[in-house]
């Protein structure tokens, strides 16, 4: 292990050392992600006795030698991600000149080149209509109390349309962001009604709906306001995180049931199994993924494969990647442990794509296409968690997601290009 520790290091300091750093690089994303993930789970591992541990599933009690074991696994994951970097940076012809530019688009430049207009404010009304007129059909007076997270018996027409509307209340919160910046009053107000339609369902996605509204509201106030109030801001978005994280265990379910469930008991071990969860957990499934599944490298191409579930095959191998069935599924990273040489093709590969991927958002961001840059950015942080925390299916549909938007972005430049010389 101690020589992959060294490895690493170097790569990383090489890395660093010929370009800028900038928070839009999916590269240094991933490897400032999984070296925390490094950090904290040795830290979690060493310095918590047993009786300390969160222990999720059972999988955390492991031996020293499983540790390191698994430790080298990571190690080597990076190491061979930082070489796919490099390959790309040799053979590529202007990705190196852009990495030595700084980029500093800035929240507030963002937000500007997403500012709204007052037809915005009547698009979200409507749709908030729908939105509510929706809930009622789902939940009925259930939204506001019931004695389950979910509502039991539900039909499958009921669920596809709980997902639908799920949706439509995610792009009602982003929506909010431009009304936010034209009109204060009304985007407070819809802020506040989305944000007690997420409470309802009791969905975790309102911690980020609440993120992106404090942090839009804090960026357009004058800058003296803005570094008073910057540091309280990220409290209160810490504290909401660690209350969000809580709800589902109540006793009672809904609106009013969690609007009384404020407690700084709960909150503080919803923003400490939050850490856990995110950074810590994911180390010991990986373990147990290389302990309990058994995978065949025909079950990798299904996982790889990005047509449909039903049309891929994933359905008939499902149930077998799971470390938990019907709790918690098999890791990215351990079912690939399966295979070394794979493995190593499969991060060499990775860093490439992502090096590729990273060339492209800051031409992006160059081009002032700051809106299609974030999106493919915030599928690739997905892409980097759910390969810690979920299958390697899960996680490899966010990058092909990415990957489809970035060639969409291409293929609509060049045919803009085409079509302005015709004229």
């Amino acid at each position: 292990m101690a020589y992959l520790l060294f490895c690493f290091i170097l790569l990383l300091f090489l890395l660093i050392r010929k370009r800028k750093i900038n928070l839009f690089s999916p590269i240094l994303l991933f490897i400032i992600y999984y070296t925390l993930v490094i950090i904290l789970t040795s830290l979690y591992y060493f310095l918590y006795n047993n009786s300390q541990k969160i222990n999720l599933l059972n999988f955390d009690f492991i031996s020293k030698k499983e540790f390191f074991s698994t430790l080298s696994l990571f190690l080597r994951m990076l190491c061979c991600f930082c070489l796919g970097y490099f390959i790309y940076n040799r053979i590529s012809n202007i990705y190196g000149k852009l990495l030595k530019d700084k980029y500093s688009i800035g929240i507030s430049k963002f937000l500007n080149r997403f500012s709204g207009n007052k037809n915005d404010i009547r698009y979200l009304l409507l749709l908030l209509c729908v939105v509510i007129y929706f809930y009622s059909v789902i939940y009925g007076d259930k939204f506001f109390i019931r004695n389950s997270y979910l509502i039991k018996g539900t039909s499958t027409e009921l669920k596809i349309l709980s997902t639908i509307t799920s949706f439509l209340l995610i792009f009602a919160a982003i929506l909010n962001i431009r009304v936010l910046q034209i009109n204060k009053f009304w985007g407070i107000l819809f802020g506040l009604l989305i944000m007690l339609l997420f409470i309802g369902t009791g969905s975790r996605i309102a911690s980020v709906a609440f993120s992106m509204f404090m942090i839009t509201f804090l960026f357009k106030l004058p800058p003296s306001l803005k570094r008073l109030l910057f540091i309280p801001i990220i409290i209160i978005i810490i504290i909401f995180f660690g209350y969000n994280m809580s709800l589902r265990g109540n006793q009672l379910h809904g609106l009013l049931p969690y609007l009384n469930a404020f407690n700084w008991t709960k909150i503080v071990d919803g923003i400490t199994f939050t850490v856990y969860y995110s950074f810590i957990a994911g180390f010991f499934f990986t373990h147990a993924t290389t302990q309990i599944i058994h995978i065949n490298f025909h079950d990798i191409i299904i996982s790889l494969n990005p047509l449909p579930g039903n049309m891929a095959g994933w359905y008939s191998i499902s149930s077998r990647l799971s470390i938990a069935p019907g709790i918690a599924p098999s890791t990215g990273i351990g079912e690939l442990s399966f295979f070394s040489g794979f493995f190593t093709f499969f991060f060499i590969l990775l860093g490439f794509v992502y090096s590729f991927i990273e060339e492209n958002i800051l031409l992006m961001i160059k081009q002032k296409k700051t809106v299609v840059a974030f999106l493919i950015l915030m599928l690739i942080i997905l892409n980097i968690v759910t390969l810690f925390e979920y299958n390697l299916r899960s996680s490899t549909r966010f990058l092909y997601y990415a990957l489809f938007i970035l060639f969409a972005s291409k293929m609509f430049k060049t045919k803009k290009k085409v079509h302005d010389n015709k004229i």
